[in-house]
């Protein structure tokens, strides 16, 4: 996940759906990009059975689309894995539930940890969209308390930026049970 410094640096997550089919543990992968000014770290990545594998792509002055290609070494031609456009508006949006230069799910932590109760549908939602994986919605499942669950679920989500906000309360406001909730909250921004 991007560290709370990076965070802070402008650095964010940009959530794009993930490759179907699986990848082999120990093959070689390369990311590029046809924006000019990139700089990609590392120039190859090895998929182990840790899960801190990542990409990091910097792009001086972005003010356009891109894409992203992932490229597997092993394929004799390096055959395209994953393809993605980054869109200029993945990246330089504003924050339209805005009001107060503040997410709505950091301005109302507290009562989301406090009043939201439906954790496994939550789970199901943030792995069917790619914002957890597998490992972590079981260990978030073994957490003792909602509470605790739900603290663990919003530190997710709010490294994952203003995308991960952003998909979280849209499974928020997708889940029946938490419309009131919602609506109070709503009112009081």
């Amino acid at each position: 996940m991007v560290d709370e410094e990076e965070s802070a640096h402008g650095s964010k997550i940009i959530l794009k759906p993930g490759k179907q089919e699986s990848l082999e543990i120990l093959d070689s992968f390369n990311l590029t990009t046809d924006a000019d000014n990139a700089e990609i770290e590392p120039e190859t990545v090895r998929l182990g059975y840790d899960s801190g594998i990542y990409f990091e792509v910097f792009i001086r002055n972005a003010d356009s689309d891109f894409s992203l290609r992932l490229i597997t070494e092993k394929k004799d031609d390096g055959d395209t894995i994953w393809k993605r456009t980054i869109r200029r508006g993945d990246y330089r949006s504003g924050n339209s539930d805005n009001t107060q230069n503040e997410h709505f799910i950091d301005r109302h932590r507290t009562a989301l940890i406090q009043r939201v109760k439906d954790i496994k549908h939550i789970l199901d939602k943030l792995l069917e969209v790619g914002l957890i994986r597998q490992e972590k919605y079981d260990t978030i499942r073994k957490i003792a308390t909602e509470y605790d669950q739900m603290r663990d679920i919003l530190k997710i989500v709010t490294a994952a930026g203003k995308g991960g906000k952003d998909a979280f309360l849209k499974i928020l406001k997708g889940t029946r049970s938490l419309k009131p909730l919602l609506a109070e909250l709503e009112k009081c921004s």
